[in-house]
């Protein structure tokens, strides 16, 4: 447990997930970190008995314009590509090293549009990633180069027009996008000039806001088979295959109700990809496993874990808006998860499901 001096906004995880780069905001002061994680979160359970190391440090930091929305460390790298809220400009930051603690802005990229309700960046998934990806709609959308940050290709041709919450690379030449509002998914082909798009309508119930993320089924007899999880602000999943796009595989309903801030809805997958956490409708993280999901979006589910640390560790008196800002699975250690909260609470925490 570690207690920030302000909210944190946004984060990711730098490398081994031995640290994480955050940002926060108190309003009118806007700051981004790397901090380490404690010692003892990392270490095995023989050398864990004898580490007394119990809390985050930071390492560098630096002052940003405005709030951080997302912050994307590009792997093998000391660099994180940054949006600011309300902002339509791409910044890369580059973290400290042992001669300076300091982070410092490098570069950077202005969209195709002067403003925009919130951009969305994705970095391509290579061990040593060639491109970015970023945009705030299907026809707004550019592929930068890491080496040179020039662009690549856009998307701008494209007449369907959607602002999006979710991009992310489905191989080196395939940008997936979910739909803010609507829950479609887009896909775009950038193998041509012309970039290509496959439009899939949402297979689930009307809702305020929509977003995904990618998975592997974990299912023994169809390991290695990509998989989109998408959630609504009603707290329904819905389970895609992207080879079949418009066909729900699954689907299930959660027990929580209806959001409508939906600024800090927040989805993710355990490493080992049998687990799905939730955040952003309340003060909680839940924890649901792929098992629970059945072939009706009407089957109802329920967490197999609830962390509800951030309420019970408040000093002050919960406010009605108290709910988690963030939180991330860890890269590697399949129960570990970083989270945060609106009263600048930051919590590195495990879950045993029995």
């Amino acid at each position: 447990m570690y207690s920030m001096q302000d909210k944190v906004t946004a984060m990711d995880w730098v490398d081994s997930g031995k640290s994480v780069c955050v940002g926060t905001s108190s309003g009118s002061k806007h700051e981004i970190l790397e901090l380490s994680l404690p010692d003892k979160l990392l270490a095995s359970e023989e050398e864990g008995a004898v580490i007394k190391g119990r809390d985050f440090n930071v390492k560098n930091g630096g002052f940003c314009r405005g709030e951080i929305t997302s912050i994307k460390h590009i792997p093998g790298t000391r660099l994180c590509l940054v949006v600011e809220k309300n902002s339509s400009t791409v910044t890369a930051w580059k973290m400290g090293n042992n001669e300076s603690d300091m982070i410092q802005k490098q570069k950077e990229i202005q969209g195709l549009k002067s403003s925009c309700p919130r951009l969305e960046v994705c970095i391509d998934g290579q061990d040593t990633p060639q491109n970015f990806a970023y945009g705030s709609s299907t026809n707004d959308i550019s592929v930068v180069d890491l080496a040179t940050f020039q662009t690549v290709t856009d998307s701008t041709d494209l007449s369907l027009s959607q602002e999006v919450s979710y991009l992310s690379y489905q191989g080196h030449n395939t940008i997936l996008c979910c739909c803010r509002k609507s829950g479609d998914i887009v896909v775009l082909d950038l193998r041509d000039k012309k970039v290509k798009v496959t439009h899939s309508p949402c297979l689930g119930r009307q809702a305020a806001f929509w977003t995904a993320v990618n998975s592997v089924d974990g299912c023994a007899t169809n390991q290695g088979k990509t998989l989109i999880i998408q959630l609504s602000s009603e707290g329904q999943f819905i389970i895609l295959d992207p080879r079949k796009i418009n066909e729900c595989i699954s689907g299930a309903t959660t027990h929580k109700g209806a959001k409508t801030d939906n600024e800090h809805i927040n989805l993710e997958v355990s490493s080992c990809q049998k687990f799905v956490s939730t955040s952003g409708f309340d003060s909680e993280v839940d924890i649901f496993c792929f098992d629970s999901f059945k072939n009706s979006d009407e089957n109802k589910i329920g967490p197999v874990f609830t962390h509800e640390g951030h309420v019970t560790t408040c000093e002050e008196p919960i406010a009605s808006d108290f709910t988690v800002t963030s939180h991330l699975q860890h890269p590697f250690q399949a129960s570990l998860i970083l989270s945060a909260a609106s009263d600048g609470s930051l919590h590195a925490w495990e879950y045993i499901i029995k």
